[in-house]
Parts: C-alpha cells; structure tokens; sequence
C-alpha cells in the first residue's frame, strides 16, 4: 500500500544514482505515479467496488513498474500476475536470469521455466496448514499421537472477520482476471474460484 499511496523520490533517486541504465525509469515512473488513483481502492475492506478496481490496477501491465521487486522491468509482466512473479522469484532458481536466458516469451514456457526451476519439494499452504504441517514434520522425524493431536486442536488466533464473504468481492470479470494473469499458481496449487454471491 505504501509503495502505491506515497511518492517514493528518494528511494528511486538513489537507485537511479547506482544504476543509471537500469533504473533509468524509476525516477521518471515516481513523478507519474497516481497516487490519488491508487489512495482511492485502498479506502475500506468492505467496499466491493473498490476491491475490484484494485485489483484491475494492480493486474494491468502498465501498472508492473509501480509495484516494485523488479516485476515491472521483466517482460512476463505482460503475461504472468504479480503474485505468480513473487512465487517465482521466492522458489525458483535461476529466476534473477529471466530475461537475461530470454526463453520465457509466454504462459506455456513459464510453466516449463517452473517445473524445471522450483526447487521445492513440499509447500505448507495456509488454506491445509495444519495437515501440511504434519505432512511436512513427518519428513523430518516422526510425531506422537499427543503431538499431532496438539497440533490439530490448536484454536486459530488471528482469524479474519469479515463482514462480506470472498465471493461478495468478486464478479465474473475479476475471476477471470485472476485466472488469465495468475494461473500458474491457480493450476500448481488447484485453487478454485470463489462462489460469486
């Protein structure tokens, strides 16, 4: 939110000074940051509207060089979702290289860049945190009844409380702005859209 609601001069200018060449943008994209456009989805959580038009923002490739982590200065910016860009960066070798190998021209090679590169064997996904964490644990050593049932029972403590459910949030065009810019991690991990209300 901070990187998108506020004026980042001194931070770009900085990087510019290291890099000219390349981050000969930064500066220049920092003066043309809308920062009341972006001030205006980041209003209240249970403003439907304005949760859809951010996430049209944040989705659109002319919007890659505002979100920084370099997502804006690789070409699959065009093709590949922000989240599916971070997921890369975080698990994949070689990922830094991306545009230096020039192999990733769309989805398909982006899914073979994946298999080929992650270096994961197992994810603890937070929608089955407690059943992968067992999964995981027992990768390293084995756990007692006792344990697991802990485990299992344990109360969740930072649960979130919403007035609307997920799929209040969204409609058919911001599901399939989902799926079209984020698919890789949709269909590694078998996500399913929310139930449109």
């Amino acid at each position: 939110m901070k990187r998108l609601t506020q004026k980042q001069y001194q931070k770009s200018l900085t990087l510019f000074l290291k890099s000219p060449r390349e981050n000969k943008n930064l500066l220049f994209n920092e003066i043309a940051k809308d920062v009341s456009l972006w001030r205006s989805v980041y209003d209240k959580s249970d403003k439907v509207d304005s949760f859809r038009k951010w996430l049209k923002l944040i989705h659109c490739p002319s919007h890659s060089h505002f979100l920084g982590e370099g997502y804006g200065t690789t070409g699959i910016n065009k093709f590949c979702g922000f989240m599916s860009y971070r997921y890369l960066d975080l698990c994949c070798a070689h990922f830094h290289n991306i545009d230096k190998q020039k192999t990733i021209a769309d989805y398909h090679d982006l899914v073979q860049f994946e298999a080929e590169n992650c270096y994961i064997d197992f994810f603890i996904r937070q929608e089955s945190l407690e059943k992968d964490f067992l999964t995981a644990t027992k990768k390293i050593r084995p756990l007692s009844p006792m344990e697991k049932n802990h485990v299992l029972n344990a109360k969740k403590v930072n649960a979130s409380k919403r007035l609307l459910s997920v799929g209040d949030y969204y409609d058919q065009e911001t599901v399939d702005l989902i799926y079209d810019r984020d698919k890789l991690l949709i269909n590694k991990f078998g996500y399913t859209a929310p139930q449109i209300s």
